[in-house]
């Protein structure tokens, strides 16, 4: 038996897992799909309820997309530290309570925007829940063995988001917009109960080996803006975010005035990408989470995404009309776009600075930075928008996409930046944690 295989056997042995693992894994997955499918429900109803009913431009509409990430900005980071210092359970625990309480309540303002936006600011609070997957698995599953259950939580992402997309204006029509909501309110008291009496505070025995001392917060912070990589990363987080959030909010009004559809199917038919999105997981990134070269898969990646786009940006400028083909390019955009958001996400998680403890802190960065571009790139994609055309909206998330493409690019011809990213065989070899990216 190689000296590998019996390293192995011997860490299987000393950190064992426990089957709660995957209650916890499942818990915490539909947590953020309905937290994600509550606040991409307003999608398909920025035109059609907000505009056309209440009279809201897009632009503003659009806040009921972007501002979830408007106080994330701010508190992701001081999150991430909070999993680590508290423990993930608690942690997630005010995060579930922070969402509850903001869209919990808004079946009863519905009628009115400036409300709504209020109480969807009070649940962007807990839009840190995002960044609990990362402790939450560290804890479980151990920090070695994160890859894949760690991409398997992030796929609650786009299952929400679809799911709201699809959802949002039929639910509306059939319950009206307060029953509508009040069913996502009731579905995220169920898992906040649920998180509360499934999930303990931490395996019986610890799931992998213990990572550094957790520092100071400020110096937590100050470390992880040092470390070679973190910027490149987090800042991939920002544009992805960026792309997600202007195209959900973007596509199903556009949909739904070029080919002349109702709402629900301007959502339904926007739920492609997401669909893609799980796909794309399933085919391309599960089987690269693992890989000690994640800098080149991002490369080609984010070229075959930016093709997509540019494709996409060709078919509606040219006004071929055919919705399928449209939706055929959107679903390539999307395959493609969730293994590469996943990809910078696992990369920072293996920066030296990230460890079995500092997880949260690591995810923490990642999305502070994401959070930023989800607020500020569609923010200035919506005002272009409003002043020239939804067609040059499609060329705005083409510039996201680029900018995505030079930043792998970035990672992957600077070689000094991945100095500080190692193997698993290398890692237990130093005694060391992390794996290349």
């Amino acid at each position: 038996m190689s000296s590998s295989a019996v390293d192995g056997v011997a860490t299987a042995t000393k950190y064992p897992l426990e089957r709660r693992r995957f209650a916890v894994l499942g818990i915490l997955w539909l947590s953020n799909c309905i937290f994600w499918a509550s606040w991409f429900a307003q999608a398909p109803l920025l035109k059609s309820y907000w505009g056309v009913a209440n009279h809201v431009s897009y632009s503003d509409a659009q806040y009921l997309i972007s501002a979830v990430n408007i106080v994330a900005i701010f508190t992701v980071f001081a999150s991430g530290y909070l999993y680590d210092r508290i423990g993930p359970r608690k942690g997630t625990t005010l995060m579930l309570i922070m969402i509850v309480i903001g869209f919990g309540l808004r079946p009863l303002v519905v009628h009115s925007f400036s409300l709504t936006l209020l109480l969807t600011i009070v649940a962007g609070c807990g839009q840190p829940l995002n960044s609990a997957a990362a402790p939450v698995v560290s804890q479980w599953f151990g920090h070695h063995r994160m890859a894949v259950p760690l991409a398997i939580a992030m796929t609650s992402v786009a299952v929400g988001q679809g799911a709201g997309q699809i959802s949002g204006a039929t639910m509306v029509s059939t319950f009206g917009a307060a029953g509508a909501f009040a069913i996502f309110s009731g579905a995220l008291i169920v898992c906040l109960v649920a998180w509360l009496l499934i999930v303990p505070n931490g395996p019986t025995r610890p799931a992998g080996p213990p990572g550094p001392a957790l520092p100071p917060l400020r110096h937590a912070f100050t470390s992880m803006m040092k470390t070679r990589g973190a910027w490149t990363f987090a800042m991939l987080g920002a544009v992805y975010t960026g792309i997600l959030t202007g195209n959900q909010s973007l596509l199903p009004g556009m949909l739904e005035h070029t080919f002349h559809i109702s709402p629900q199917q301007g959502g339904l038919d926007t739920a492609t990408f997401g669909a893609a999105e799980i796909v794309g997981m399933l085919v391309i990134g599960y089987r690269l989470a693992r890989s000690p070269r994640l800098a080149r898969n991002g490369f080609w990646i984010s070229i075959a995404e930016l093709l997509c786009w540019l494709l996409m940006t060709a078919v509606f400028y040219t006004a071929i009309g055919s919705l399928a083909l449209v939706l055929l390019v959107l679903a390539a955009c999307g395959f493609f776009f969730l293994p590469n958001f996943v990809f910078a996400l696992t990369a920072m998680e293996r920066l030296k600075m990230a460890g079995s403890q500092t997880a949260g802190i690591a995810a923490g960065f990642y999305f502070t930075i994401g959070n930023a571009g989800g607020f500020i790139l569609p923010t200035i994609e919506a005002r272009i928008v409003d002043a020239t055309s939804d067609n040059v909206g499609l060329i705005c998330i083409v510039v996201m996409a680029a900018a995505a493409l030079g930043l792998w690019a970035s990672a992957l011809y600077r070689r000094n930046l991945m100095r500080d990213v190692h193997t698993p065989a290398v890692a237990a070899a130093r005694g060391e944690e992390g794996v290349s990216a």
